[in-house]
């Protein structure tokens, strides 16, 4: 897989990453904190789509961050799919959003 987050490796656990496939952009996302094992993501975008980076990004997320047991986002309708193959359950729907919870043992399921 060969990915990295941001330049110096490490996750900023209040704001913006960026993660990288052999020092090219693949994808970046926000994060809103890290709470008892669960990781807040919010505006996650996988910049190639189709080519299976944004599945590649989460499973590899569950590897480099072995405290992480879930991570719990929000997304519209569009994208919905996407978070469910990734093993994403809808934990609740309001006019607006999803909340989506993914648990490292679900998206190993969804493989």
């Amino acid at each position: 897989m060969n990915l990295k987050l941001n330049s110096n490796g490490l996750l900023n656990k209040n704001g913006h990453n960026i993660i990288y496939q052999d020092k090219k952009e693949i994808a970046q996302m926000g994060v809103n904190g890290i709470d008892h094992g669960t990781m807040y993501m919010n505006d996650f975008m996988s910049l190639y789509e189709v080519h299976g980076y944004g599945k590649m990004t989460v499973k590899w997320l569950f590897s480099a961050l072995p405290k992480i047991n879930v991570i719990e986002l929000k997304c519209k309708d569009g994208v919905l799919s996407f978070w469910t193959n990734c093993g994403g359950v809808v934990t609740n729907k309001d006019k607006y959003y999803n909340t989506v919870t993914i648990s490292r043992k679900n998206l190993e399921n969804s493989l």
